[in-house]
């Protein structure tokens, strides 16, 4: 038996073009605003999942179905198993908050875990390909904090 190293795993996935990314994360910008950006009500923002909540079944096929996709378009955009993992990690949460009858569906209402999840796939995006990042007001940040 012959030592291997690990430093090198294969990965499957063909690397994305610059095309590609900049199509992924406009796709990700859209399911985050459906999802949870939809329109304010006051302070917050509620989108499609908190709407859709409140139908018996509807919302949680909407919640996994969304971030399905989420997770599918961060495996294309080749991003690591430590962002998948929190992806998963935030839609795991947001899916378990919304199978809950009643309650469940008021929490999920004002949880943005899909917001959340893109947020993360976002992070990621910018650090392979800034060149497509959404410029943020420095001034904003100094008042109130990183986003």
């Amino acid at each position: 038996m012959t030592e291997q190293s690990f430093a090198y795993r294969y990965d499957p996935r063909p690397v994305p073009s610059t095309a590609e990314l900049a199509a992924i994360r406009a796709q990700v910008t859209g399911v985050r605003r459906w999802s949870d950006g939809l329109f304010r009500l006051g302070p917050v923002k509620v989108g499609l999942d908190g709407v859709v909540g409140f139908i018996p079944g509807a919302g949680d096929l909407y919640a996994l179905g969304a971030g399905g996709y989420l997770l599918h378009l961060a495996w294309r955009a080749g991003a690591p198993r430590r962002v998948l993992a929190k992806m998963a990690g935030w839609l795991a949460l947001d899916l378990a908050t919304g199978a809950v009858p009643l309650a469940g569906d008021v929490v999920d209402f004002f949880f943005r875990g899909h917001a959340k999840a893109a947020r993360e796939l976002e992070k990621h995006l910018d650090r392979v390909h800034p060149e497509g990042r959404v410029a943020r007001d420095p001034l904003w940040r100094r008042k109130f904090g990183r986003r």
